[in-house]
């Protein structure tokens, strides 16, 4: 009876790994990060880190869940097999999951918004409610409206991945430089060119042109290299994540039957380019911080690697 239950809980918890897709999860953490690192953010700061990482990947998840609920009567006859067409999850229950992890991400940005009620944050930090605000209005704005308009629905979701890099550096400032906005907009179009080729997934395979949109948007982040002054990290960094992205579309190109697969590698390959925009804000005198935080996104991208062997991406 006990080995049923044990059972039983195992099973539900591998229903909501999938729905949330698990292995996308280990991505986020490195947006707030890099926003942070780009912002220039001091050791004496880094408590307010992990309650920003918990709103962003309660959002993130929130979106998730809402965009299954959004797609549950076209998945009863297109995909059957997940988590709530299939019985696994009541979507009732979902629904209020979703709205919870939204609540609680609203709650706790006001929270770090307002000096007086967390008075051991030094620095007003007046963006991190309003960008949660737009987070959150723009996921429901992708569920309601633009998922139905292919394009409107790419933009939103890079706009999200930009946003969530503006929310981990708004922990330091109020003020968002060029380095912090080219981050933001580095991610931002590496997700509008993944979204298009995950949606002709759906519909028919991707372009030769399409397929290579990552990688085109990719070629951007060489730009910093020069700006910032090119060093031996910097360009390691950077053609370890060009040779990465160029095998993963690769098979794209050439193996229509693994797309789902390399899909999931093209959202798994923002963690190396969390670490490619690391080194380019990378600071002299704090280069042993920075190849440990370096260190950290490259452990998410292989653990996130083994997570795709058991759980979908895309």
């Amino acid at each position: 009876m006990k080995n049923r239950e044990v059972f039983y809980h195992v099973e539900i918890l591998h229903s909501w790994l999938e729905l949330v897709r698990l292995p996308n999860l280990f991505t986020v953490p490195g947006d707030i990060l890099v926003g942070a690192f780009l912002a220039g953010i001091a050791k004496n700061e880094l408590s307010v880190i992990f309650p920003v990482i918990i709103i962003s990947l309660s959002l993130y998840i929130s979106g998730l869940i809402l965009n299954d609920y959004a797609d549950y009567e076209i998945d009863k006859e297109e995909r059957p097999l997940r988590p709530m067409p299939s019985g696994r999850i009541c979507p009732k229950t979902a629904l209020a999951v979703s709205s919870i992890l939204i609540g609680m991400a609203l709650l706790i940005s006001f929270l770090i918004s307002e000096n007086n009620l967390l008075p051991f944050f030094a620095i007003q930090r007046t963006w991190v409610f309003t960008i949660v605000l737009l987070l959150v209005m723009f996921i429901l704005l992708y569920n309601k409206l633009a998922r139905r308009i292919p394009w409107l629905s790419f933009i939103i979701m890079g706009l999200c991945r930009g946003l969530n890099v503006l929310l981990g550096a708004a922990i330091v400032t109020n003020s968002f430089h060029s380095k912090i906005l080219y981050g933001a907009g580095i991610e931002a179009l590496y997700i509008v060119s993944v979204s298009s080729i995950a949606y002709s997934e759906i519909k028919r395979p991707p372009s030769a042109v399409m397929c290579w949109l990552p990688f085109i948007s990719l070629l951007t982040l060489g730009v910093p290299l020069y700006i910032t002054g090119i060093s031996l990290l910097k360009m390691c960094a950077f053609f370890i994540t060009f040779a990465w992205i160029f095998y993963i579309i690769g098979h794209i190109r050439y193996y229509r039957e693994q797309i789902p697969a390399r899909i999931g590698d093209l959202i798994r390959s923002l963690l190396l380019i969390q670490c490619t925009l690391i080194t380019i804000g990378m600071e002299p005198q704090q280069r042993y911080y920075h190849l440990s935080l370096i260190a950290f996104l490259l452990l998410l991208f292989f653990t996130s690697g083994l997570a795709s062997r058991k759980f979908y991406s895309s």
